[in-house]
C-alpha cells in the first residue's frame, strides 16, 4: 500500500516506555509537581468542558460508590477487551488501521474524561469525610492524593485503578446530555390523579 503505514506494533510502546523510565528519574518532589499539576489541569478541563456531568458523575460515584465501582469494573473490562481487540487489529490490516484509529482516539478521550471524573469522586469523598463537602476541597484532596502517589508508586497505582473503576462506572451511568430536571427517578415517578 503506498502512502504512510501505520505502526501499531510494540515499538511506539517502547518508544512510550522511555519516557516512563525518564519520569521515574526525575525527583521526587519534581514529579510531584508534574502528577499534581496535571491532575488539576485535568480537573480544570474537565470541569470547563463538560460542567454538569462532571459534577453529576463525581456526585453519583459519591452517593453510590459500590454500584458504581461494581459497574465501572465490568465497564473497565470491555473497555480494555474492546481497545485490545482494535489494536491488535490494527497491527494486522492496513485498512482496520485506517478505520480502528478514530476510533481508539475517541475512546483514549473519553477514558481521560471518566478517571478524571474519578479522581474528582476520589477527592470530594476523602474531603466529605474530613468535614469539608466542597469541590474546592474535594480538588485539594485530589492533589494531596495525586502528590503522595507520585511519591509512592504502589499507591499511585491504586488510586488511578479506583479512580478508574469509579469514573468508568459513574461517566457510564450518568446521562451527559440530561439536564437536573429530566433525571430519571428510578423506580419511575408516576404521579396518581
Amino acid at each position: 500500500m503506498d502512502g504512510i503505514a501505520l505502526d501499531a506494533g510494540v515499538e511506539p510502546i517502547l518508544a512510550w516506555a522511555r519516557y516512563w523510565d525518564a519520569f521515574w528519574t526525575l525527583p521526587a518532589a519534581a514529579r510531584a509537581v508534574a502528577v499534581v499539576g496535571a491532575t488539576v489541569a485535568l480537573a480544570a478541563v474537565l470541569v470547563g468542558l463538560f460542567p454538569e456531568y462532571g459534577a453529576r458523575g463525581a456526585a453519583k460515584a459519591r452517593r453510590h460508590s459500590v454500584t458504581t465501582t461494581l459497574v465501572g469494573a465490568v465497564v473497565v473490562g470491555l473497555f480494555a477487551g474492546s481497545v485490545g481487540a482494535l489494536w491488535y487489529g490494527a497491527a494486522r490490516s492496513d485498512v482496520v488501521s485506517m478505520l480502528a484509529m478514530p476510533v481508539l482516539f475517541v475512546l483514549v478521550g473519553v477514558a481521560v474524561v471518566w478517571i478524571g471524573i474519578g479522581l474528582v469522586a476520589l477527592g470530594e469523598f476523602v474531603a466529605a469525610r474530613g468535614g469539608r463537602d466542597d469541590a474546592t476541597w474535594g480538588t485539594l484532596a485530589m492533589a494531596v492524593i495525586v502528590a503522595a502517589g507520585a511519591l509512592y508508586p504502589p499507591l499511585g497505582a491504586a488510586v488511578l485503578a479506583l479512580a478508574a473503576l469509579l469514573g468508568f462506572g459513574a461517566g457510564i451511568r450518568t446521562n451527559p446530555f440530561a439536564s437536573p430536571n429530566t433525571d430519571r427517578v428510578v423506580p419511575p415517578d408516576r404521579k396518581t390523579p
